[in-house]
């Protein structure tokens, strides 16, 4: 774990130098492997780092922004359909001079893989034990607020549709 936790520090480092040299702040959500790799105590490898913006200081900087994660292995996304990132709870922030880096709660991390209809997000919930460590009735809660915000609630390939019986076992209702 130290490893990915150096590495995606190092990288972190990196990006905030240069931002620092554009004259670049922005605050960002880490999600994916490296925000499982903070929130949980075991979790898979990996060395895809993934950033939902936020805010950045300057809109007509952001294309130099994305190309400075880009050159440093971050990916910038834009597919999460919930939570707005108005709403999103954060555990804990990696604070550098220009970037801060959010780490959502458990539960919202949850929530991003949970309202995606990706294989792979299903196999984190289940296999890198994300539900398992969630609060029950907080992502009940969340899951039921949040049904309604999303484009297509009967798309029958979206994980909570899916993950219905497995997330019955935890006393988390989809």
């Amino acid at each position: 774990m130290s490893n990915n936790l150096e590495y995606l520090n190092e990288r972190l480092e990196m990006l905030n130098e240069q931002m620092k040299q554009q004259d670049i702040y922005s605050e960002v959500y880490l999600i994916g492997g490296f925000a499982g790799r903070i929130l949980l105590t075991e979790f898979r490898s990996t060395f895809d780092i993934d950033f939902i913006l936020e805010e950045i200081n300057d809109n007509q900087k952001l294309s130099i922004f994305n190309d400075l994660m880009a050159e440093n292995n971050i990916e910038g996304v834009t597919v999460v359909e919930v939570p707005p990132l108005e709403e999103m709870e954060f555990s804990s922030k990696l604070e550098y001079s220009n970037l801060v880096v959010k780490i959502p709660t458990i539960e919202f991390y949850a929530i991003t893989k949970i309202f995606s209809d990706r294989q792979k997000d299903e196999d984190d919930l289940v296999h890198q034990k994300i539900i398992a460590a969630c609060d029950p009735e907080k992502l009940s809660q969340l899951i039921k607020l949040y049904k309604g915000d999303i484009l297509n609630p009967d798309n029958a390939n979206y994980n909570f549709h899916t993950l219905k019986d497995y997330l019955k076992k935890y006393n988390i209702e989809a």
